[in-house]
């Protein structure tokens, strides 16, 4: 019993032990609580964490380690005690496998480590920080499954650390993450903060004056603080020499300051070529060691962030620092908004800069801004520019050539003393000096058209020149031309020079553009009022007989409009091709054109407009095109079009390379699209009285029938009793023994024919009873390959070895929406019917195409043919050309046209053969299908 008595007190003993240890950690916690709660910056919360977490668990050192997701490595944020040196400095990359800190973090549990060097778990994974650690304590912070940071304790002791050390710091890092990630949000705002305070700053600074090295200054000075740097520079592009200057600094080497740079050299060269930001973590990398310039003695990390001006480089804003990775996402944005900011003052500077220039120069440019205003007429404008741009430089020859965007070319449109051959002279950019110059988008002054490498590209436009300046015409980026000037004399031309011709053509620009806005807007009138009458016009459009009136009006606006020859081909589907329709002027054109040929065919295939600026270089995606006429430089073809009904193409043509433009395009499109919608209507409206006289033709067939259903009960009814009347007079002429030839022979001719009129009755009943029976069933999707097949079953036993039967069905036909029961009927009727007319011996074709909405069954055969007067008879009823009743070609069409379809003779020639055209409509995605 004592035993026991002592094991009891000794547990609670413990009991008691453990109940004050968890106490206290929880009264210690909820002072860490209050700590945390009162603190918003991060190293102040981070120390405050250590202090307060040494306290309860004795380390020589202790150690915060955050995770950065951007470069994946575990960064000391905060150490304390004496291995705080050696702990604060080395980081942990997460995609190497050493490190107890790595593993806690992949793990997301804690370690804790009696010996690091010998126990056989940890021993190898161990990387050392500090030379005397001997044992080690590790603790995730998780915040859910993000991975937060590590709590670091390290003793020189062994097996420092028990169970309730990582109990508590277990518990101490649940608060620490809450209080971090507040931390964390905190110093983004606060950064975010000071930022825009600085941009702010900068902003006022830039509004108030205009010497921009000074800004510069203050962007670089800004940058180097709020990225906790002190060494950078920032350069700007000079491009004429085509390199970067250094303009402001700090720290950079004695040596290096003021020093040009190619585009070609270092991290800053790299990122001005590319126009991209680099944020390079170690300058020491294989990857860049080769590539970075050691302007900044000691530079471990470098960002460097573009100034640039829409897709211009004006320079490079660069901050480096000692400390590897040293940069991340917010250092590049708050970069990115300075240079924005260098962007804006270098613009103010520059455009500082030009107003200047063009105040001095004012007075002379003034009367001509004036008159050029004032003109609508952009050829007045370019001879006025061109004399002038000739007087104010004291030169002899000059052109302006305007570039064609849509066919990429330079075209003269104003000259002086230009060879008479060279006037209106069209070259592709590149070409000569004047291609160059739209090629560059710069400014060329020559001093020698004789010397290498110009000699090599010079292009005589007038006779004797030593001397060329040349131009571009710039709108923004956008090239509109080139003004050219020339000189006999060598080295004529001065930057002034340059300078006065690049305001000239400045203002050609602007003359240039005001008569396009001033045409456009005429055009645009012009084009809505011609709209609006061939719309009127077509509305007055209401049958398909007037058709060719409608193509007469599209074809005459679009030549009138464009001053091109204007055309329309319809689209035949039968046979694939496009036929010929109405031109304005109607010369030198096709006839027809297959959907496999040219431009034309290309626009049938692809339904879509195509458009050729220059037929000598064809864009990307255009096929050869079919020419009639070789002198034909530019082309439109746009597809005459209604939702997925393609009807066939209105095309222009012209002499001129580039004729057509955007607006002109879009108004061609818009006349095809009026000219789609009319046939589309017409089609609509036949469509609906072909429906309304097929439904009266099926009524006028449905009396008929009842008529015939009617006569044959009559026919039945008296003529069924002519036989017994026959017998009575035969058997009254025994019994009276009479006894005459004439007269018995009478009386079998009559018997004879009663029978043949009873046959006839007897076949039509049958036959208006079976297509009576079908009338019931309803009409459902079927292939044309399971109708033939299903006919030509029926007819097996009609065919001989000497006639043969062919089926040929295109890959595309579609389903037919049609009762089977009836359609086979006709189709059994058209087989019989060419069996017969091919008397011996012959051969019979079933096709299947697409026509339109349609599916068309074709019978064709090689027999006896119809002639043109019996065509239009043989769908009557009773008529025949044979020993037959007349009736089958009649009740065909009468069931074609209760199948909302037609059957009508294709074509027949006596003596070659006979094609019957069966029309049934296409079958819909909502129609069930079925196999017969």
């Amino acid at each position: 019993m004592t035993h026991y008595a002592a094991i009891a007190i000794k547990n609670a003993q413990a009991f008691g032990s453990l109940s004050y240890r968890r106490i206290h950690e929880l009264e210690v916690l909820q002072n860490i609580d209050r700590e945390l709660n009162r603190i918003l910056d991060l190293n102040a919360v981070l120390a405050t964490l250590l202090k307060l977490a040494k306290e309860q668990v004795d380390s020589d050192g202790t150690t915060i380690l955050l995770y950065n997701p951007r470069t994946q490595m575990l960064e000391p944020a905060m150490a304390i005690g004496r291995h705080t040196k050696s702990g604060y400095t080395q980081k942990f990359p997460l995609h190497e496998e050493k490190g107890i800190t790595h593993w806690v973090l992949q793990q997301k549990k804690p370690a804790r480590i009696r010996d690091v060097h010998h126990d056989p778990q940890w021993k190898d994974l161990y990387v050392q920080t500090a030379i005397d650690t001997v044992s080690e304590l590790d603790v995730p912070l998780l915040d859910g499954k993000e991975m937060v940071g590590v709590l670091n304790f390290e003793s020189s002791k062994p097996d420092a650390f028990n169970d309730e050390n990582e109990h508590f710091l277990v518990t101490l890092a649940g608060h620490a993450v809450l209080a971090i990630k507040k931390a964390q949000a905190y110093e983004r705002e606060k950064r975010l903060a000071e930022e825009g305070q600085v941009l702010n700053q900068i902003s006022r600074q830039i509004t108030s004056q205009l010497n921009y090295v000074s800004i510069l200054d203050l962007i670089l000075e800004k940058a180097l603080e709020l990225t906790h740097s002190h060494m950078g520079n920032l350069m700007l592009y000079d491009p004429s020499q085509q390199d970067l200057m250094m303009v402001t600094e700090r720290n950079v080497a004695e040596n290096k300051k003021g020093k040009r740079q190619s585009l070609e050299q270092g991290i800053v060269g790299h990122v001005a070529k590319t126009g991209k930001l680099l944020n390079v973590m170690d300058v020491s990398q294989n990857q860049w060691n080769e590539v970075f310039l050691e302007y900044i003695i000691g530079t471990r990390s470098e960002l460097a962030v573009p100034i640039l001006s829409g897709d211009g480089l004006l320079g490079v804003i660069n901050v480096e620092s000692p400390l590897p990775h040293n940069f991340d996402e917010s250092d590049e944005r708050l970069l990115v908004g300075l240079a924005d900011l260098a962007t804006i003052a270098l613009q103010n500077a520059q455009a500082f800069e030009r107003e200047k220039r063009l105040a001095q120069e004012s007075q002379l440019l003034n009367e001509i801004s004036k008159e050029i205003t004032g003109q609508m007429d952009h050829v007045h404008v370019f001879h006025l520019i061109l004399d002038n741009a000739l007087s104010l430089t004291n030169s002899t020859f000059g052109s302006l050539h305007l570039f064609k965007e849509e066919a990429q070319v330079l075209q003269m449109v104003a000259n002086r003393g230009v060879n008479e051959e060279k006037k209106r002279q069209i070259q592709e950019s590149g070409e000569g000096i004047v291609g160059y110059a739209a090629e560059k988008k710069k400014p060329l002054n020559v001093p020698d058209v004789t010397l290498v490498p110009w000699s090599n590209m010079y292009i005589e436009f007038s006779p004797g020149v030593r001397s060329e300046l040349a131009v571009p015409m710039l709108a923004g980026s956008q090239l509109r031309g080139v003004l050219n000037i020339e000189s006999p004399i060598p080295n004529k031309f001065t930057e002034h020079d340059q300078r006065l011709m690049q305001e000239l053509a400045n203002l050609a620009v602007v003359a240039l553009q005001h008569a396009e806005r001033y045409e456009q807007a005429q055009k645009e009138k012009l084009r809505f009022e011609l709209l609006y009458g061939a719309a009127q016009a077509l509305s007055k459009i209401t049958t398909m007989e007037q058709l060719e009136k409608a193509y007469r009006v599209i074809v005459q606006l679009a030549k009138n409009q464009s001053q091109s020859q204007a055309v329309i081909y319809r689209y035949d589907e039968v046979d694939a091709k496009l036929v010929l329709k109405c031109a304005v002027p109607n010369v030198n054109l096709f006839e027809q054109i297959g959907s496999d040929e040219g431009l034309n065919g290309q626009v049938a295939r692809e339904h879509k407009t195509l458009v050729v600026h220059n037929a000598d270089h064809l864009s990307p995606g255009i096929s050869v095109i079919k020419q009639s006429d070789p002198r034909m430089r530019s082309f439109v073809v746009a597809p005459i079009i209604f939702e997925d009904r393609y009807y066939g193409n209105l095309g222009l043509r012209h002499e001129e390379v580039g004729h057509f433009l955007s607006k002109d395009i879009q108004f061609f499109e818009g006349l095809a699209q009026q000219l789609a919608s009319t046939i589309y209507r017409l089609e609509t409206v036949q469509a609906r009285q072909d429906f309304e006289q097929r439904a009266l033709a099926a009524e006028e067939m449905s009396m008929i029938g009842e008529i015939a259903v009617g006569l044959t009960h009559r026919l039945d009814n008296d003529l069924g009793l002519v036989e017994s009347y026959l017998e009575d007079i035969n058997d009254e002429l025994k019994n009276q023994q009479i006894t005459n030839g004439w007269i018995a022979e009478r009386l079998t001719g009559i018997l004879l024919a009663v029978r043949k009129v009873l046959d006839m009755s007897e076949d039509l009943k049958d036959t208006l009873t079976k297509s009576g029976q079908a009338i019931h069933d309803k009409p459902i999707a079927v292939t044309p390959q399971d109708l033939f097949r299903e006919v030509k079953r029926d007819v097996a036993q009609l065919l001989t070895p000497a006639i043969t039967l062919e089926m040929e069905v295109d890959p595309d036909v579609a389903q037919v929406l049609a009762i089977p029961r009836l359609v086979v009927d006709i189709l059994h009727n058209l087989l019989s019917n060419g069996i017969q007319a091919m008397p011996g011996r012959g051969h019979i074709v079933l096709k299947a195409r697409n026509v339109g909405r349609y599916v068309a069954l074709d019978v064709s055969d090689n027999g006896a043919g119809i002639s043109k007067k019996n065509q239009k008879k043989i769908f009557g009823l009773f008529y025949t050309t044979k020993r037959s009743f007349g009736f089958g070609l009649w009740n065909a069409r009468r069931n074609a046209l209760r199948n909302g379809g037609d059957l009508k003779v294709l074509e027949s020639h006596p003596g070659r053969g006979t094609t019957f055209r069966l029309l049934l409509p296409k079958a819909t995605s909502g129609d069930g299908g079925v196999a017969l």
